[in-house]
Parts: structure tokens; C-alpha cells; sequence
């Protein structure tokens, strides 16, 4: 900490059952820890999801940006992993197919909308038609990660038996959303 120390003064306010304020006095700082604000690592993307359209065959992947660290400016990069065993994914998320296409993500400020959309057939070729996973973790500039997102279950093609129960499968609604389930 450069210069002389600085007083602080505190103050208290109860907020219920009963609206009160009181002084908690006052402390001086004399000297402020280094701390390597770089290790510090983004925060956990909690939105994360996923929507294919059946009939172009492309995912789109959408979630709300983090910061560099913890909510604090702008994540590097962000890495984004499939794996048809949810456990694999959620354990050894290094290990779990790459989604390429993410590393072209431009660094975008905490707090706005990121939009990644693929063509499965090229960046998933492995899942055509099983269930799959897929989760997203931001990176910040000292190559630290974040913890993993909520994980989003994803199938690419629509069930045989739509026609017989009485679903459209025709134009765009054959769009079909797969929520994410948080973990």
C-alpha cells in the first residue's frame, strides 16, 4: 500500500425485525496483502444450454458471459466439452471431446450473452444419435479455469414416433430445446 495509512469508519444497519443503525467504530489500514488477482479464478457459468434444430442439424449453445476473475472484466477464453457419460464430463472434463468452434469465441465482458452455434455433423460427429452432454468452463489470462457449468443434455435427433403423438415435425418447429440440468 503506497502512502499513509487510512481510516475507515464502519457502520451497522440491521435491516430486521427492526430498522437500526449503529457505529461499529473505526480501524486503519496499515498495509494491504499482495495478492495475485490472476489466480483468482472466473466464475462458474450457471446458464448454460443448448437448442438444435433438427432439420439444419445445428446446436446452439448459449450462456451469460464471466469475468477474468470471479465477475471482474473479461474471461480469455472459453472451453466447451462433450462426453455421452455425464460422469466423464462432470470428473475429467480435460478428457471430453473438444467443441472446437469455442476457442474462436471473441472475449466478451462479464455479464452479456455468448452465443456459439455448430454444425453437429462436423464438430460432434460422434454423438449422431444417443444422448449427450455437453458443459462449458471459462479461462482466465493466467491459464486459470473455472469451476464447470451446469451440464446440458443434448440428443440430435428427433424421436420416430413424433407424427403418432401428435407433434408438428415440419418447417421450424421442428426446432427442439433440451434444458440444462444443474449440477
Amino acid at each position: 500500500m503506497s502512502g499513509p495509512p487510512q481510516d475507515y469508519s464502519v457502520r451497522l444497519r440491521s435491516l430486521s425485525p427492526v430498522d437500526r443503525v449503529a457505529s461499529a467504530g473505526k480501524f486503519t489500514v496499515t498495509a494491504v496483502d499482495s495478492v495475485d488477482l490472476a489466480r483468482l479464478p472466473p466464475a462458474r457459468v450457471t446458464d448454460f444450454g443448448c437448442t438444435v434444430n433438427a432439420t439444419s442439424g445445428r446446436l446452439r449453445m448459449r450462456w451469460t458471459t464471466v469475468g477474468d476473475q470471479l465477475d471482474s472484466g473479461a474471461a480469455s477464453r472459453y472451453l466447451v466439452r462433450a462426453s455421452a457419460n455425464r460422469s466423464l464430463l462432470e470428473l475429467n472434463f480435460a478428457s471430453a471431446d473438444d467443441v472446437g468452434a469455442a476457442a474462436q469465441l471473441p472475449s466478451v465482458p462479464s455479464g452479456q450473452p455468448m452465443t456459439l452455434e455448430v454444425a453437429a455433423a462436423d464438430e460432434l460427429p460422434s454423438y449422431p444419435s444417443v444422448t449427450f452432454y455437453l458443459a462449458v468452463r471459462a479461462n482466465n489470462s493466467a491459464g486459470v479455469l473455472s469451476q464447470l457449468s451446469n451440464v446440458a443434455a443434448v440428443q440430435l435427433t428427433m424421436p420416430d414416433n413424433l407424427a403418432e403423438i401428435g407433434v408438428d415435425v415440419g418447417g421450424e418447429s421442428s426446432t427442439s430445446s433440451t434444458e440444462s440440468s444443474t449440477t
